[in-house]
């Protein structure tokens, strides 16, 4: 007992020392990221398809016939169900019916406000090689933007010491990451009418349908 009380001060000074090292050292998940080390930084994970409708206005041959482009008008139906407005992409693609793949695929912007319902209506310019099969549907699936969280530079875990100082600003951190998004991810070749090599569709076999 007399040993504690002479080395008291000392022992409590190395006790912080080591208290500190420890926390600075020992990493814990971070709880902006929740240990994923990505967030998303568009608020689309809440933005839901509910219908699409497309229609062919004409396809026609283009490149010196090596090509098809489908004037194609497309409406889709959406949902935000989150509680935050989002703005984001949204891609469409022409699929064949038959088989699944994609024979284009072009990526639209959507902004939506939160709890909102909402009918955006595109018309598209889809190119096929004049091989690709005609029997087709266009499909339209949500793009969720996901980005390297700068709180942990994405490595899904903070030091102990700051672990308190994250999640009491986790949601100001995330928010502080968001993007606006103003253009497509690829801006599609449109090609221009007079650039055509004809000016009456061709006969389809077409069918449309919705895959998220």
């Amino acid at each position: 007992m007399a040993f504690l009380n002479k080395y008291k001060l000392k022992i409590t000074f190395f006790a912080v020392v080591f208290a500190l090292i420890s926390t600075a050292v020992i990493k814990v998940p971070c709880p902006v990221c929740k240990a994923s080390g990505q967030v998303e930084v568009t608020n689309m994970s809440y933005v839901m398809i509910n219908d699409v409708k497309a229609t062919v206005g004409g396809a026609y041959f283009a490149y010196c016939g090596t090509f098809r482009i489908y004037i194609t008008d497309v409406t889709v139906e959406l949902y935000n169900q989150g509680i935050d407005d989002a703005n984001g992409y949204m891609s469409l693609a022409l699929v064949d019916y038959t088989t699944g793949r994609a024979l284009d695929n072009q990526f639209v912007v959507i902004n939506i406000p939160a709890r909102k319902r909402m009918t955006a209506q595109y018309q598209m310019f889809f190119q096929t090689t004049v091989d690709d099969p005609k029997t087709i549907k266009v499909t339209a699936k949500i793009v969720q933007n996901m980005s390297t969280d700068k709180a942990c530079a994405g490595s899904g875990y903070v030091k102990m010491n700051e672990w308190p100082v994250y999640s009491v600003l986790a949601e100001r951190i995330t928010e502080a990451q968001h993007i606006t998004v103003d253009e497509p991810k690829f801006v599609p070749l449109f090609v221009q009418p007079e650039d055509w090599d004809m000016t009456d569709p061709f006969a389809l076999d077409v069918q449309f349908g919705y895959s998220g």
